[in-house]
């Protein structure tokens, strides 16, 4: 549609409370913030080390022919493909000894509320083939997020992040036009979450408190066993295990984008103490903080 089919008239966004409406009304309140974007180019034979990453990755081949694994599916990477890499899985691959391979990547972050990972939300496939013309906007943007990155000009990170959040739309169109089952399950979860959000929104403001299952259940006038329950059908982890990841989760981005010591990171996301917060780093990220900290400066790869 352009403007010359339009009819003149204000139009509202999607209020309905139920299923797919409710899905596309979070949509509105799903934040991107990309951390980075390049642009690569490898000789044939090139390959990349299994590794884990902490954000979604977005790879958009335009040459080449590669493999790339994640989470244990092998993958293939070459143009009319786009993959989009989920967070804290295992991932890895590289091309032939006859290809050479030419990319753009984008990596970030898609929440809903500042929590609620929004392409698992959505059933954002890991592989996707979209239509041509889908796909060439997708490529555009890409380019476009890279190119405005390079150039640092003022303003660059907030077009950047509309640009990202502009090709999630355009992936998540070509997923519901095509009504694949992972969309209709989506939109069967909307209408949970939205029960939910109290508590969301508490954990996302509040995460540094100490929050008992008893004070998140009765946000929502639940008793805490069947609010225990309820939470971890829609969300996927128990209430305290999900505090505990976005507490865990505030802590990574602290150590990657800030010079505040550990004691001080400790404070302001919850944990009694930097020893404490340290034992609790290694047990979940296999490394301690300052190892951790020191991968902001490696140089990105794909």
């Amino acid at each position: 549609m352009d403007d010359s089919t339009l009819e003149p008239g204000l139009y509202e966004a999607p209020e309905t409370a139920t299923g797919a409406r409710t899905l596309e009304r979070l949509l509105a309140e799903v934040t991107t913030v990309v951390l980075r974007a390049g642009w690569w180019r490898f000789e044939p034979g090139w390959g990349q080390a299994e590794h884990v990453r902490p954000n979604y990755t977005l790879f958009v081949p335009v040459e080449g022919d590669a493999r790339y694994a994640s989470d244990g599916h092998t993958f293939r990477l070459r143009p009319g493909t786009i993959l989009l890499l989920p967070p804290n899985v295992p991932i890895g691959g590289g091309n032939d000894s006859r290809s050479t391979l030419g990319l753009y990547t984008v990596h970030f972050h898609a929440r809903l509320y500042g929590a609620i990972d929004m392409p698992a939300l959505y059933g954002l496939p890991t592989e996707l083939r979209p239509d041509a013309d889908v796909l060439t906007a997708i490529r555009d943007l890409a380019v476009r997020i890279v190119v405005g990155l390079a150039a640092a000009e003022p303003g660059c990170a907030l077009a950047a992040n509309g640009d990202c959040a502009r090709l999630l739309a355009l992936i998540w169109r070509e997923l519901a036009g095509r009504k694949l089952e992972a969309a209709s399950e989506g939109a069967a979860r909307a209408t949970e979450v939205v029960r939910l959000l109290p508590v969301l929104r508490a954990i996302e403001s509040d995460y540094a408190q100490p929050l008992s299952l008893s004070n998140l259940a009765g946000l929502v006038h639940l008793h805490p066993a069947y609010f225990s329950t309820v939470f971890k059908r829609v969300i996927g982890v128990a209430p305290l295990e999900y505090l505990a990841r976005r507490r865990m989760q505030h802590v990574r981005e602290l150590l990657l984008t800030t010079d505040r010591s550990l004691g001080e990171i400790a404070r302001a996301t919850g944990y009694r103490d930097p020893f404490y917060l340290s034992r609790v780093f290694r047990r979940v990220q296999g490394v301690p903080p300052s190892q951790y900290r020191k991968s902001k400066e490696r140089p990105a790869m794909p």
